[in-house]
């Protein structure tokens, strides 16, 4: 007679580690974790504060000390003008961080029920001679220090184009990483033709800033252009055509 193997007693804390396809171990909360820091900063750069809040409630649920879950609900919830939300968030923060500037600030508009003025810096199309020379980008600050009103509009900026992401510079420091995919492709398109690359600082709010990206060569991708075609004078009408520019390829 086989005896049966007794029933092994797994501690809770195994609970949520899963097993990957490759074979190795991971911890589930920690796939979560990150799958969810990476959509609530998109929900940030992006203004995207009805995503945004439930994101970060999401997070707090895994992680509850989570400083940087916590700023952004609270620039969430004041952005959407929750102010009461906003201001027991600002006020928890402080618990933890007494000397956090930010959090200080942002309490006080709370209590003031005002939102944050954001500085959206304008229209590019001034700025842009010919088509395919400028593209906007948005990265968040790492420093604890910076905040968006630290800027001057169009202040220039340094950057260091690496494969993966652009480093963005401010007086020889690193104060953030250029994630968006396609536009970093392209500045490294630009750095192997030798084009004259420049950032310059365009609007933000908080910890999020804009940034212009400018090249004397086309590298970005060309807005579409409106044409139309020539007809003599006298000749009959004929209907107003649109002509798009090719978009051009990324080596």
């Amino acid at each position: 007679m086989i005896t049966p193997r007794p029933k092994l007693d797994i501690p809770a804390i195994f609970a949520n580690f899963v097993v990957m396809e490759n074979g190795s171990v991971s911890n589930g909360n920690s796939q979560n974790l990150l799958i969810l820091e990476k959509k609530a900063v998109k929900a940030a750069l992006n203004q995207d504060w009805k995503t945004a809040i439930p994101t970060n409630l999401e997070i707090l649920e895994l992680k509850p000390k989570n400083r940087d879950a916590k700023m952004r609900l609270g620039m969430a919830y004041l952005q959407t003008k929750n102010f009461k939300k906003a201001e027991s968030v600002y006020k928890e923060v402080l618990k933890d961080d007494p000397i956090n500037s930010i959090a200080r600030k942002n309490l006080e508009l709370a209590k003031q029920k005002k939102a944050v003025k954001s500085a959206n810096g304008g229209d590019t199309k001034h700025l842009i001679k010919e088509p395919g020379t400028a593209e906007v980008g948005m990265i968040e600050l790492a420093s604890k220090k910076l905040i968006a009103d630290d800027f001057e509009l169009r202040e220039e900026l340094e950057m260091k184009i690496n494969r993966a992401s652009v480093s963005i510079q401010k007086n020889g420091r690193t104060i953030g990483k250029l994630r968006q995919p396609d536009l970093v492709k392209r500045l490294n398109k630009g750095k192997r033709q030798r084009a004259e690359l420049t950032a310059v600082f365009f609007g933000g709010h908080d910890k999020f800033i804009k940034i212009l990206f400018k090249s004397d060569i086309p590298i970005f991708k060309a807005e579409r252009q409106e044409f139309k075609p020539y007809v003599k004078k006298g000749a009959i009408d004929e209907p107003e055509m649109e002509m798009f520019s090719e978009e051009e390829t990324i080596e």
